[in-house]
């Protein structure tokens, strides 16, 4: 028995959960197996039960990895895996088993013989197979020699006869030159022409390599796949032992999503030259599609080992990272393939994502900035920049992004919201409304929608319809904390105090460490003239914010009412003064203290400075006229 780390193989048929089998299922090749079967299962590759997979059954297969639950005999030629929290009960024949810690297994166990000697000489007589095929001259490159052969008597005859002997010189020149021309096509991004001109290469010179390469790249840049792969094919014929075409045929393969004949492409071209980059590239890209990281970390690996300034590979390499949560190492190649290449967009975009998901937004706001200005279409762009201007209260920046959002991307609930809000920042109330209206149009069972509007109209004062969103909102998501926290404040202001308790009672329910639901709380007991109940709340919130000005206020407010802790309040008023100065209502609170100690003087000084700045209330000339003056 050998136990060591766990390994992924490549995962051919899938069998999801809710399939149920009764009988023999036979499968070539591999299958990862999440369903039900009762009977016989046979797979002559690799067997990957997943943890949701029931298996009662006999079971025969080269390689079997168990992550459910499965029952009868079990024969595996080659190995057999239990992962943690897997079953197995029943007799198993195997030559390797591997146990992961908390794997139960009941039955007996056979260890076979092993068979690696075996499957080498297979192996060995396949790749001999193989090798033949590759050199076994096609038919068409027998025809092609019977044609140089009659070329090359033609030529001997035009010499016998005094004709210029430099003809083929001249002929393989203008191919050349076709060839030259061709490329010059490519690169100006003129295939048409360039396929002319590839074409016109070879046919003055069949055996051609660089001509057939050229019309290969070419299909392949129009898309014409299947001429590309006739063309690379060619490559082959001419010279099997160059690596060139098989890697180039795999990457057709892979565009096409045939994904066993580009292994196999792959597989081909490493096997000529193992120091083909773009084939491990290749084995690479193809391994993730499968999700199997690990294997694509290492032809990566390989592949900069052959060629370390490839910037996409140090990108794809980022990309894995991203895939298995390791956002840090991820940061780092993206920075590599940065400095490589400034202008890989997608390297930019995840660099400037990772930056703002660290919260940096002075290295995220540089990338996103410049990856919109050659790219004004792509969504995720503007909500990474837009959330980037939001977190460093650059909110004029923010707008416009927020704007165009909105047109890229309509469905987008968070655009909208957001747009609302920055509307509100700016006191432009009737556009937010606007935006808010359309949001609640588009998104009818969204609630931020209605919110948005509750705080639009409660800034036109327009409070019964701001009392009407808030409701609606938590007639959508009664656990919303925000709108019980609104609807409360809006009950206060309306005096019912009793239907603003019940709010804010729920509200602490949902965030029991909110000051300003005990604050809240602690105004509607003060209306109820439940003033002692009042005091302990605002204790409350002040054990939750202490230097909050408002609940200071409150607290000195209700000593005075109560006339009781008079010098107390008399030290918290002028602390609330200090944290927000030249507030009439603190300088009110403060007159009332002093008043209530019996210093009327003080009292009629301090309610002048609160009259001072609020010249046209009535109620401070009416606390100067308690306090005796004129």
């Amino acid at each position: 028995m050998k136990k060591q780390n766990r390994r992924k193989l490549d995962i051919g048929s899938y069998c999801g959960e809710g399939v149920h089998f009764d009988g023999t299922l036979h499968v070539d090749g591999t299958i990862h197996f999440g369903g039900n079967i009762d009977g016989k299962l046979e797979v002559t590759d690799t067997l990957i039960v997943s943890k949701r997979g029931q298996v009662k059954a006999q079971v025969k297969t080269r390689n079997l990895i168990n992550l459910g639950e499965i029952k009868g005999n079990v024969t595996a030629s080659n190995e057999i895996s239990l992962q943690k929290n897997s079953q197995i009960k029943g007799n198993i024949n195997t030559v390797h088993l591997i146990v992961d810690d908390g794997a139960h297994f009941e039955g007996n166990c056979k260890m076979m013989p092993d068979l690696a000697k075996i499957e080498a000489g297979k192996k060995a007589l396949a790749a001999k197979n193989r090798v033949s095929r590759i050199k076994s001259i096609p038919q068409r490159l027998k025809v092609a020699s019977l044609i140089t052969a009659l070329v090359l008597f033609s030529v001997a005859f035009l010499l016998i006869i005094g004709k210029d002997s430099k003809i083929i010189d001249f002929l393989l020149k203008n191919s050349e030159k076709h060839i030259k021309s061709g490329l010059a096509y490519y690169e100006k991004g003129e295939i048409n022409k360039a396929i002319q001109e590839f074409t016109k290469a070879v046919e003055l010179d069949y055996d051609n390599f660089n001509g057939y390469l050229g019309l290969g790249d070419s299909y392949l840049k129009k898309e014409e796949y299947d001429n590309a792969i006739t063309e690379y094919s060619r490559l082959v014929e001419l010279e099997p032992a160059n690596s060139l075409g098989y890697t180039r045929l795999g990457q057709i393969y892979l565009l096409k999503e045939s994904e066993d004949k580009a292994l196999e492409a792959f597989n081909l071209s490493l096997d000529f030259n193992s120091s083909d980059f773009e084939a491990h590239n290749g084995l690479a890209e193809l391994f993730y599609k499968r999700q199997f990281y690990d294997k694509a970390m290492l032809e990566f690996q390989k592949s900069l080992g052959v060629n370390p300034n490839q910037s996409v590979v140090y990108r794809d390499i980022g990309l894995i990272f991203l895939e298995q949560k390791k956002k840090e190492d991820a940061r780092k190649v993206f920075e590599t393939a940065l400095e490589l290449d400034n202008q890989d967009k997608v390297s930019m975009k995840m660099l400037g994502k990772l930056y703002l998901d660290q919260n940096d937004s002075d290295k995220a706001i540089p990338l996103l900035e410049k990856l919109i200005t050659s790219d004004e279409t792509d969504p995720e762009l503007f909500q990474w920049l837009g959330k980037s201007y939001m977190a460093q209260n650059q909110f004029e920046k923010a707008f416009p992004i927020y704007e165009k959002l909105v047109q890229l991307s309509p469905e987008s609930k968070e655009s909208h919201f957001n747009l609302g809000e920055l509307h509100l920042r700016k006191k432009e109330f009737d556009k937010a409304e606007k935006v808010f209206l359309n949001a609640v149009r588009l998104f009818k069972n969204d609630s931020q929608g209605y919110f948005g509007l509750g705080k639009t109209y409660e800034s036109k004062n327009k409070n019964s319809l701001a009392l009407k969103n808030y409701i609606k909102t938590i007639d959508i998501d009664p656990k919303n904390f925000n709108a019980h926290l609104s609807v409360g404040n809006l009950q206060n202001k309306n005096k019912a105090s009793d239907i603003a308790i019940s709010h804010f009672t729920e509200a602490l329910q949902l965030k029991a460490k909110d000051y300003r639901a005990y604050y809240g709380l602690c105004t509607a007991y003060t209306q109820k003239g439940w003033l002692t109940k009042a005091i302990g709340l605002c204790k409350n919130a002040l054990d939750l914010k202490p230097e909050n000005a408002f609940v200071l206020n409150r607290l000195a407010w209700l000593y005075a009412k109560k006339a009781i802790n008079l010098d107390k309040g008399i030290k918290i008023s002028l602390h609330t003064l200090e944290l927000k100065p030249d507030t009439p209502e603190f300088i009110d609170t403060l007159s009332e203290l002093y008043f209530k100690k019996g210093n009327k003087k003080k009292a009629r000084e301090t309610i002048n400075k609160a009259i001072k700045l609020a010249p046209n209330s009535v109620y401070y000339k009416q606390q100067l006229k308690k306090f005796g003056g004129a």
